[in-house]
């Protein structure tokens, strides 16, 4: 599915939406959300999983002086 780094954590269903939330070690690392939309029949699925291999921005600090 999402290879060996993700796995399912828990998921919660409410009939009309339902969600799937994964980990990555130690990380929680994403969710599957899925939505019925105003189709019968058609559903939307939105999916956001973190990526462990992206570099953080690097923090800046202010270099005034008073």
């Amino acid at each position: 599915m999402f290879g060996s780094s993700y796995r399912p954590a828990g998921m919660d269903n409410d009939g009309f939406e339902a969600e799937v939330f994964f980990t990555s070690g130690a990380y929680a690392a994403g969710q599957a959300r899925v939505r019925q939309t105003a189709c019968k029949g058609r559903w939307d699925v939105d999916l956001v999983l973190l990526d462990r291999a992206a570099v953080p921005p690097r923090a800046s600090r202010s270099t005034t002086t008073p």
